[in-house]
């Protein structure tokens, strides 16, 4: 293993690399209220054979945090990433992205910009997403709905959502969050099956920082569900937990239309299924990962 930090434009992000050198690089983005520490499961079963790259995003973990809401901004997020992609791929070998909750949502913002940002085009090999549309998404999702009559389906998954509005709430979130902590972690663990989870605690030391932070993702950053999706021709694995309390199936319906070279892997499972299944999510990154190649060699000859 190997530990870096990378100055931006206004934060410092840390990362680590477990793995062989020369092998396909998989970047690994974790969600909220999460640190880079939630994909260490994946990562010791996927380092074998892939050199794996996970990193705190800006306000978590051992990240640095921007001093204003707008440093959430999904452009800032982009721009992170990107100069994760630098460190890491700098002789910009594709990258296969794997993201999980807003770790997902920032990684198709990438996917969005791949085609016309000459930093980002042609350097990432794969998606897989996990619990996470792109906020573009929603909002098309929302608006499809309603247009066609799915009134309840729509209801749904905003009921699920209903955080998101309470975190558009000043200040009353971040004083809840401090004081009551160790309840919210606690109870979060118990309904999402996080206690007994491969080595045991999901959230550490830095979860009253680490969810405070990250509020400011949903307060920066809402009003882009009132844009139209992008489409991308990135091949898109969607891993779809057929459990997530935050997060229905009905969501990803659509998502053909946008993301058109797609495979959809289904797993009986909740939100956080990196940690409560991480076999399941090493093995069908294992095998995209390994099928794209596969197809590389036959277009190669």
């Amino acid at each position: 293993m190997s530990v870096a930090t990378i100055d931006t434009a206004d934060v410092r992000l840390r990362l680590e690399r477990h793995g062989p050198s020369e092998a396909p690089v998989v970047l690994l983005v974790h969600g909220f209220p999460d640190h880079r520490g939630a994909w260490d499961p994946v990562v010791r079963r996927l380092a074998t054979d892939h050199h794996v790259v996970s990193f705190d995003v800006r306000g978590a973990g051992g990240s640095s945090a921007p001093e204003r809401t707008s440093g959430y901004r999904v452009r800032h997020l982009v721009d992170d990433l990107t100069a994760v992609l630098d460190e890491v791929a700098a002789d910009r070998r594709p990258v296969h992205l794997v993201g999980h909750d807003w770790g997902s949502i920032q990684c198709w913002a990438v996917l969005a910009r791949e085609a016309e940002d000459e930093r980002l085009t042609g350097r990432i090999a794969s998606f897989t997403s996990i619990s996470g549309p792109g906020l573009e998404l929603y909002g098309h999702f929302v608006r499809s709905g309603l247009r066609h009559g799915r009134v309840l389906t729509v209801g749904h998954q905003l009921a699920r959502s209903w955080y998101v509005a309470a975190f558009q709430v000043p200040r009353l979130p971040e004083v809840v969050l401090s004081r009551a902590a160790t309840r919210i972690a606690r109870t979060l663990s118990s309904r999402e099956g996080l206690d007994g989870a491969d080595d045991g605690s999901h959230w550490g030391a830095t979860f009253v920082r680490d969810a405070v932070n990250g509020i400011n993702l949903y307060r920066a950053n809402l009003l882009r569900v009132l844009r139209e999706p992008a489409t991308t021709t990135v091949p898109v694995q969607l891993v779809v937990p057929t459990k997530d309390r935050f997060v229905t199936p009905a969501l990803f319906a659509d998502l053909e239309r946008f993301a058109p070279n797609l495979r959809r892997v289904e797993v009986v499972a909740g939100h956080w299924v990196p940690r409560t299944q991480p076999d399941v999510v090493a093995d069908a990154v294992r095998a995209f990962v390994a099928d794209l190649a596969q197809d590389e060699a036959v277009r190669a000859g």
